[in-house]
């Protein structure tokens, strides 16, 4: 858990997530591609908030469940003393799950979540060491 801001941030990793990245990064990737709404060579991308019930592989449910669970376990972490410690069992709902793509040092800018009480997310993807570390925003730290 990490408390860097007002609200603490649970890290947690996939244990499948060397199988299931490039997998799912494919899945996505064509799902961008076939968005007639948007341009294909841009540096950001959103897709649209359906992404929950959309995706068909076999590897998703598992995925969706380790989701859920990792946003339960942040949740008790964060409320712990303030929950009573024999509570009962915690409801995570998704209501809404989408991808989006950064390139080129473009970011998603700060945002809230107003029909959520918690918000996760998951890296798929992310360019070697080296070459982040050439990026401009690097240099100036």
């Amino acid at each position: 858990m990490l408390n860097l801001w007002a609200c603490p941030l649970g890290l947690h990793q996939y244990e499948a997530s060397d199988n299931f990245n490039p997998l799912i990064a494919r899945v996505l990737q064509s799902i961008r591609v076939l968005d007639v709404q948007t341009e294909a060579r841009t540096s950001f991308y959103a897709s649209k908030d359906d992404l929950l019930h959309r995706i068909r592989i076999p590897e998703w449910q598992s995925w969706l469940e380790f989701l859920i669970d990792s946003i339960a376990k942040t949740a008790r972490h964060a409320n712990t003393g303030i929950w009573p410690e024999t509570s009962e069992d915690l409801t995570v709902e998704i209501v809404g799950l989408w991808c989006q793509f950064s390139n080129l040092g473009v970011h998603h800018d700060v945002h809230s979540h107003g029909n959520c009480s918690w918000s996760g997310v998951y890296i798929v993807q992310v360019d070697p060491d080296a070459q982040r570390q050439m990026h401009e925003v690097y240099k100036e730290c």
